[in-house]
């Protein structure tokens, strides 16, 4: 039970960076590739992420 609330902790954790990113980005204080490289993924990925994020 504990590693899989673990598991559902990261992911909020992930979700919420992203979108925090993905903010910053939007309002020009990061350009993607700089979001991207927070994440540790590639533009393409980002784009993925924020997307599956924003509509859940």
């Amino acid at each position: 039970m504990c590693e899989f609330i673990d598991k559902l902790e990261a992911r909020g954790f992930e979700k919420g960076k992203v979108l925090t990113l993905a903010e910053l980005v939007k309002k020009g204080l990061l350009t993607i590739q700089q979001a991207a490289e927070e994440m540790n993924v590639t533009v393409a990925k980002f784009k993925a992420l924020t997307k599956k994020f924003a509509t859940n």
